[in-house]
């Protein structure tokens, strides 16, 4: 007369009269012999949110679910955010271009007529944004290059030997269809008509007076003949769309000027207020820094970790995520910081350019490829596989090229060439050694 433990119970609200089994538990269960397979599990011991009892009944489905919803979400916010990243900074690249400063070299290097190599900066004029480069260039002479915004109006630098305009000679830039002009004034007093064109007291370099404009600017560069400038930089912009005439080169009054001492005497960077003081470690070298740690040593050593340490499972992978994720940022920070350069003139600078942008797009193609990687039992795998590997490569490759190259470019001393081509050579044997090991180890 005892009930059998397990129970069938029609379905209320089943019209077909389905069976509902009851959750009591069976015979079976209450007699089944010790055995290694049917041994139940220490819940105390084994707290994996794999096991089925934690994914049991209603609670577990939600869990499923919430877990497969927040995976899948992060999954395509993370695959969006990466392509955006490298999007924004070619943009962060691109919109720097346009200015000037001395972190940066100058953008109009080929179009001056001598070298501008190694010159002292200074910020001449904040508020309208004046960058002055200048350089005892030679016995007895001295060079200088003014870039201003242009905004269709005359720009002007001068020398005075009180800080006053009236007696003292200016060199005076313009961009007339397209064409530059520079000329210069002697400053005989206040009205235009006191200031006289092709006069003045200083003595020019012939063939050494250029004005150019590029990408917004205008760059005004000019040699002089002397011992010594006199001690005070005196400057102005002249009113918009208020350019001299091109009869007579009259030209009108300013709407804003200024005037500061300055030692020329030293010529160093901290002989006026306002230079950047970058020189000692100028912005073309942070760029072959960055890169030469981002791409041409991080991607190598993070490729060392995926092929070499598989063995320490899950903790390659980590490894390796972590290696080439810190050199692909470091990386993104030398190509933006290599648009601000200016390499007009120097040779392969196109070729360094190039290879220099592949990289970059081999690396995010890679990144985006991590994100899309398929499961191991996949069919495309191996193709995934393939892809990945060769890519890397020869990303690293090129990078290590383009590291040397680069230096080349610079002129950069043989210590850094000789510092990279060691690290390059150590790198190398580390490979072939590794590359030895797997060999044997698979011969075995």
């Amino acid at each position: 007369g005892q009930q059998h433990p397990l129970t069938c119970q029609t379905a209320p609200s089943s019209s077909s009269g389905a069976l509902a089994i009851s959750s009591l538990p069976s015979t079976a269960n209450l007699v089944r012999p010790p055995s290694a397979s049917a041994a139940v599990p220490n819940p105390r011991k084994t707290h994996h949110r794999w096991w089925p009892w934690h994914r049991s009944g209603k609670l577990g489905e939600r869990i499923r679910l919430t877990d497969a919803t927040m995976g899948a979400s992060s999954c395509s916010s993370v695959r969006l955010l990466l392509p955006l990243l490298c999007l924004l900074g070619f943009c962060f690249a691109a919109s720097h271009q346009k200015s000037d400063s001395c972190d940066g070299d100058l953008q109009v290097a080929r179009l001056v007529p001598f070298d501008t190599d190694a010159f002292h900066c200074i910020t001449l004029w904040k508020d309208e944004d004046f960058i002055l480069r200048y350089k005892n260039t030679g016995s007895s002479q001295w060079s200088f290059v003014l870039s201003a915004p242009e905004k269709r109006s005359y720009v002007a630098v001068g020398f005075s030997g009180k800080g006053g305009m009236v007696g003292s000679s200016a060199m005076v830039g313009w961009s007339s269809g397209g064409k530059g002009v520079a000329k210069q004034y002697y400053l005989q007093g206040r009205s235009p008509e006191a200031v006289t064109p092709d006069d003045g007291r200083l003595t020019l370099v012939r063939n050494r007076t250029v004005a150019v404009s590029k990408s917004g600017r205008l760059y005004l560069a000019f040699e002089l003949s002397t011992d010594r400038p006199q001690p005070y930089l005196i400057y102005s912009v002249g009113y918009e769309g208020s350019l001299p005439s091109s009869s007579d080169y009259t030209i009108q009054m300013h709407r804003d000027m200024g005037s500061r001492s300055f030692k020329f005497a030293s010529a160093s960077p901290s002989s006026a207020g306002g230079e950047s003081g970058e020189e000692g470690f100028p912005a073309k070298r942070w760029h072959g820094l960055l890169s030469m740690m981002g791409w041409g040593v991080l991607l190598p050593m993070g490729m060392m970790v995926a092929r070499y340490f598989r063995r320490q499972d899950p903790y390659w992978f980590y490894g390796h995520i972590a290696v080439q994720g810190l050199g692909f940022l470091i990386g993104i920070a030398a190509v933006v910081l290599g648009f601000r350069l200016n390499g007009d003139g120097l040779k392969n600078i196109v070729v360094h350019k190039v290879i220099g942008i592949s990289i970059l797009s081999m690396a995010c193609t890679q990144v985006t490829a991590v994100l899309a990687r398929p499961d191991k039992t996949s069919k495309v795998r191996r193709f995934w596989n393939w892809y990945h590997h060769n890519i890397g490569r020869v990303a690293i490759l090129l990078a290590m090229a383009n590291v040397f190259l680069g230096l080349t470019i610079a002129k950069e001393v043989s210590a850094y060439i000789v510092s990279y081509g060691v690290f390059v050579a150590v790198w190398i044997m580390a490979v072939a050694a590794f590359e030895f090991k797997r060999y044997y180890e698979d011969d075995d």
